[in-house]
């Protein structure tokens, strides 16, 4: 498995300016953070999922890999350089410290079928259910995550 990335800003569409390897299952979602040059992306996996982050600037092999996803990886963003969030289809949302590789926030969806999606716009997100359930919500600055 590969991710291609190509340049469009220099015109560089022949061929990728950057390919991510080292991740075996299938990727769901990516976020890329341009100022801390890294990229996070969520996987579907055979036995529970994993949460891969990358530095740009080192493509060879993932940064690190977070795997405490029961279930597919559907949404995943950038908080900050420093953390991200991700939404899967076992409604569990984590908020992971990227540096220690910590939870910060589990929150545990109380939706009545498996997450599908979940958008970020600064510290308020939305996630909605396969039944068409959305529900919205807020991250604290100590990233609590609150319904709103």
């Amino acid at each position: 498995m590969s991710i291609r990335c190509w340049d469009w800003q220099r015109n560089k569409l022949e061929s990728p300016s950057t390919v991510f390897r080292g991740f075996t299952n299938i990727p769901l979602c990516i976020d890329v953070d341009p100022n801390s040059m890294q990229l996070i992306m969520g996987c579907k996996g055979c036995d529970g999922s994993s949460l891969y982050l990358w530095d740009t600037r080192n493509n060879s092999a993932p940064k690190a890999q977070f795997d405490e996803h029961e279930q597919d990886i559907v949404s995943c963003f950038f908080i900050s350089a420093q953390t991200a969030i991700s939404a899967s289809k076992d409604n569990v949302i984590l908020i992971w410290d990227l540096v220690s590789m910590d939870i910060l926030c589990k929150y545990y969806l109380n939706m009545g079928s498996s997450c599908t999606s979940m958008s970020l716009c600064c510290r308020r997100f939305s996630v909605t259910s396969l039944k068409g359930e959305i529900m919205n919500f807020e991250i604290s600055p100590t990233f609590q995550i609150s319904v709103l």
